[in-house]
This record gives C-alpha cells, structure tokens and sequence, in this order.
C-alpha cells in the first residue's frame, strides 16, 4: 500500500512539475513578447542559468550553431549579451549584460506578479496546502543536487535520437519484438508459397569400366536428367488460410513492437526528466 502511494506521488510529480515550468515559460515569454523573439528570449534565460557557449546552447533548444550564432548576434546588437574570449581562442563565452541582467530580472517580476494573479483566487485552505506542498517537495529534493556534482563534466552529449538508439539497442524487450516482426514477415512471404508452381530437377550419371565376358567395346558411361513441375489449383482454400494467419501474425508483431517502443520512449523521457528536475527546480 505504502509502495503503491508514493509511486503515485512518484509519478504525480514528474507530470505537474513540467506543467508548471511549462507555464512559467509561457508567462516569461509573454512579458518579453514586445522587445524579444520567443527563441531570443530562451537563449537569455538560457545564459542566466549559466550555459555560455552557443554550441551548448544549439544543442539544448535542437537548433543549429549557425541560427543560435545569428540570434545571438540580435542580443549582443541589443546590449543585452556580450560575448568574451575564452581560454580556448576559438570560441567566446556567453554572458548576460547589467541591462540583460536588468531586462531578464523585469521578466521575472512580471512573470510572479502574473502568477499572484492566479494564486490570488485560491482560497486560504489551498493556499496553505500549496505551501506546505512545495516546502516538503523543496526538502524532497534538497539532496538531488549533490547527484549533479558528481557527474563527469567530460561525459559525451547525446542527442535525442542517440539516446533512443541506445536505449533501444540495450533494451532486450524491443530487441525480441523486433525480431518476432522481422520473423512474422519472413513467414508472411513463405505462406504465398502455396500459390506458386512447385518446380524440382534431378540429374544422374554413371560410369562403368568393369572387364566383362566378350566385352569388345570397352568402359561405358550413362547420364540423364529430369525437370518436373506442378501447379496446385486448389486446396480447400488452406493456402489462403495460411496467407491470412501469416498477416495476422505480422500485424501482432507490429502492436507488439509499438507497444514496446512506447514503454522504452516513455521510461527514457521519465529517466530524463528524473535527472533534468532538480535542475529546473534550482534555475
């Protein structure tokens, strides 16, 4: 029973807390609607949580380099990012300006005064449950941080679609569905056999070069050869059956496979979600 509820909450988690930060965007990009592009401003937010190189940031919005460098460049135009020098003369360091500092400040302002708003019309009994809720799940995850700090910072950066692969070349329930569909449709094909002539040849020889009695002409040889074929017209309709379970069994192997591609997408994102939370409860 314990188990069962705090898988629950568990899982009530991981799907309120992306709607919340999902509002939040919402209401910072709204405040900033009038002087930056929705992209702009999330590369700002992106710079005042500490990501400062644009690769690192094309990758996190799955844009390319190219367009982040060019809406980079709006920002530096606008005075609200600057770019410096790192130690590796190739590439900058991202960091916001005292007016992107200020601007990006305002947007929050804006952004908690919009969600007052809504909490505003709570009542006072939720209003005290909201509290003490975040509190608890604040305490909750007051250690997940120290998780991060132990994370190389040279470990390799996947894309999404990295990831899925390996996940799904790791994973062996997908792995057996896969090779049950590739099975069902090798199957599927053979089932037509029934409809196609059945051909066979055969080829003999032979060779003799025993002394017999009154033989004058010597050792003798023989060969010979046959093809036959034959044409089934009809069995009673049972090779049409074994076409239509061939089919069937197809189609099951392809919801088994979606099935399964389902449960690896859906743990992977919760896995994600799982390690991005409490960074995006911290930022």
């Amino acid at each position: 029973m314990e188990k069962e509820k705090s898988d629950k909450i568990a899982k009530m988690i991981l799907e309120v807390i992306p709607l919340a930060m999902r509002e939040i965007r919402t209401e910072m990009r709204a405040a900033a609607k009038s002087e930056l592009t929705v992209p702009q401003f999330r590369i700002l937010a992106s710079i005042f949580r500490g990501n400062d190189k644009a690769k690192d940031i094309a990758t996190h919005q799955g844009v390319s380099q190219a367009a982040i460098s060019k809406m980079i460049d709006g920002l530096v135009v606008r005075g609200l990012v600057e770019r410096k020098q790192a130690e590796d003369r190739r590439h900058y360091k991202l960091s916001l300006t005292e007016q992107g500092q200020t601007f990006f400040s305002a947007t929050q302002k804006i952004t908690q005064a919009a969600l007052r708003k809504k909490i505003i019309k709570m009542s006072p009994e939720e209003k005290l449950s909201l509290e003490s809720g975040l509190k608890m799940l604040q305490k909750l995850l007051l250690v997940l941080p120290i998780l991060f700090m132990t994370i190389p910072t040279h470990a390799t950066t996947l894309s999404w679609n990295q990831c899925i692969e390996r996940a799904a070349r790791d994973n062996a329930e997908f792995q057996v569905a896969k090779n049950n569909l590739q099975a069902a449709m090798a199957q599927q094909d053979g089932s037509y056999s029934g409809f196609l002539p059945q051909v066979s040849a055969s080829a003999n020889y032979s060779y003799d070069k025993s002394e017999n009695a009154g033989r004058v002409d010597g050792p003798s040889s023989s060969y010979s050869t046959s093809l036959n074929a034959t044409q089934n017209l009809f069995s009673g309709l049972q090779d049409k059956a074994k076409v239509d379970q061939a089919k069937a069994n197809v189609g099951v192997s392809q919801s088994n496979l979606r099935n399964a591609q389902a449960k690896l997408s859906f743990d992977l994102k919760s896995a994600y979600m799982g390690l991005c939370l409490p960074k995006i409860l911290l930022n």
